[in-house]
């Protein structure tokens, strides 16, 4: 008790005066940092980030025996705080866009104006940053900082399940370890610096794994707990937050719980624990569905002067999702009320065809007449489906090229280290001012406030800079390993039933591949759009690498 005590007293004066610090500096009037156009001098920040480190080191010299896993923790949060306000909010076209939607959450618009190619999650998360800490670079940047901090949070949690860590410095290490690896890889630091869905579908994707496995692992109980109450509530909620958020990420969900109910029906549980997956996923539809009708409700019937803005209903956004074309099957007008489906060799040779009645344009297509036109295209000529599909998911995870805005072509040229959006969106906050693309006047106003162009240090930057290309290599080489994972996580499972690091690796690559394969069979070949399940098809290949080590350490220690 009285060693705990003295730490305390040595922990808390010291994290105060980080915390008094960064408060001044916040505060500082010295600098106007609650102007519309921020500009902060880099060595401003290289003294405040400099003071940070050698505070950390010296405490760290001084109290590392005694002292050190109650305050590296604390100083390594101030540390990881100063870095990451140090560099600016990126505002794309899309941000100011979500932007717009903040005047009609406002009341100050009517809901007339609402796109309903986004849903209200991201707006409503928006509005709530604003309007609780203000419209302004710093209040977005802070906001964002709890996610990515959270975020980092329950990776940690999933990899203590996966090692069982069952010492403080095992701990310890571990967090250290994921910050450096994760914290400070330039693609997962530069996405939570721009103002997309990007990084919060990341944090929710994480909750929804981590409570995936808290889930299962208390389903197998005879008696319902809290912990398996708290996260049937989480995984019932994210089903609508996240179709909301964006809607193919859906699939995240549907991907998790049909994991939990394979591994329920393969571990043979019993009729009644294995009925709990299944009200689960019935829970999660019917939850989801309500949303969907309700938000219908809420928005205006459409006009012809409004039609693009709220005709296209939320069950309806997942038009156009086979527009793109590949290779393989191609679409085109066959007469001014048919579609044509066409599908070709690798050398472009004509295979088969038919006629699609009905249907105008590929642009067009609703949910219905797109899986319809889907499954025929499968029973036709499933090599081509195959193909197509197989391209499609080379390309989002930059193994082969493509143009992803124009011509969405793709080119089999194979590259470990390529990035696309990656590269001009995940990258951009090292590289360019806030804004990077070009505005309607109306968003010029309303990002304006966000325009805060900051210069960081050469030494930082450089690292984050230098860095990319490993990081574009993890990224490709983690969704190439993905399909090998999950099958490999079958397998075991099917042998090894009890393995905690199988369970895990299986949810992880079935949440991941899930939601891959929805937006390769959709041909949606954007690297950004993965960008969310990088770090758990990551969790998927180490805990199966895990898993599959502790068996054969096993083995051996049985035969020595």
């Amino acid at each position: 008790m009285k060693n705990k005590k003295l730490k305390l007293s040595v922990v808390i004066p010291i994290s105060a005066i980080y915390v008094a610090a960064a408060v001044f500096v916040y505060f500082s009037p010295v600098i106007t940092m609650m102007g519309r156009n921020v500009e902060l001098n880099g060595k401003f920040f290289w003294a405040l980030f400099t003071a940070a480190t050698i505070g950390v080191i010296i405490t760290t010299l001084f109290f590392e025996k005694v002292y050190k896993p109650y305050f590296i923790l604390p100083a390594l949060g101030v540390f990881s705080f100063l870095l990451f306000i140090w560099y600016n909010i990126v505002i794309t076209w899309d941000s100011a866009h979500y932007l717009s939607y903040l005047p009609i959450i406002n009341g100050e618009v009517p809901m007339d104006y609402w796109d309903v190619v986004r849903g209200p999650t991201f707006p409503l998360y928006l509005w709530f940053t604003t309007s609780i800490f203000g419209y302004n670079a710093y209040a977005v940047l802070i906001v964002q900082y709890v996610v990515y901090a959270a975020t980092l949070v329950l990776y940690y949690l999933i990899a203590n399940k996966v090692l069982m860590l069952d010492t403080n410095n095992k701990k310890l290490t571990t967090g250290i370890l994921i910050y450096a690896f994760v914290g400070l890889c330039p693609l997962f630091f530069g996405y939570y610096h721009v103002m997309l869905t990007e990084h919060l579908a990341t944090f929710l994707v994480a909750a929804l794994v981590y409570f995936s496995i808290v889930y299962y692992s208390n389903s197998k109980l005879s008696r319902i707990n809290w912990k398996y109450r708290v996260s049937l509530v989480t995984i019932i909620s994210l089903f609508p937050i996240l179709y909301f958020l964006k809607q193919n990420y859906l699939m995240f969900n549907v991907g998790a719980v049909l994991a939990i109910l394979f591994m329920s029906i393969v571990q043979k549980q019993g009729l009644k624990r294995i009925t709990r997956p299944v009200r689960l996923l019935i829970y999660s539809i019917i939850v989801t569905v309500i949303s969907i009708t309700v938000w219908n409700q809420i928005l205006p019937d459409a006009s012809d002067d409004n039609y693009y803005m709220v005709g296209r209903r939320s069950e309806r956004l997942f038009i156009g999702i086979f527009t793109p074309q590949t290779d393989f099957i191609k679409y085109s007008a066959a007469n001014d009320s048919d579609m044509r489906v066409s599908f070709y060799t690798l050398d472009g040779e004509l295979i088969d065809e038919y006629i699609v009645e009905g249907v105008t344009c590929t642009s067009e297509l609703s949910l219905n007449d797109a899986l319809s036109v889907f499954f025929r295209n499968i029973t036709r000529q499933p090599l081509s489906v195959i193909r197509g599909v197989t391209d499609s998911y080379l390309t989002s995870i930059n193994f082969y090229g493509g143009d992803t805005y124009l011509t969405w072509s793709i080119s089999r040229e194979p590259s470990m280290i390529r990035a696309n959006e990656n590269g001009a969106i995940g990258y951009a906050v090292f590289s360019t001012p806030s804004f990077i693309h070009s505005f309607f006047p109306e968003m010029i106003e309303l990002a304006e406030p966000f325009d805060q162009v900051k210069s960081a240090g050469p030494i930082i930057t450089g690292y984050f800079k230098v860095t990319q290309k490993p990081a574009n290599f993890m990224f490709t080489l983690g969704f190439l390993l993905l399909p090998f994972v999950w099958v490999t996580s079958i397998v075991m499972l099917i042998l090894l039933k009890d393995s905690v690091s199988f369970i895990i690796s299986f949810i992880s690559s079935t949440t991941s591949l899930g939601y891959q394969l929805l937006n390769s069979v959709s041909q949606s070949f954007i690297d950004r759009y993965n960008f969310p399940v990088f770090i758990i098809a990551w969790i998927a290949v180490l805990a199966l690498g895990f898993g599959i080590y502790k068996v054969i350490y096993k083995r051996r220690k049985k035969i020595c």
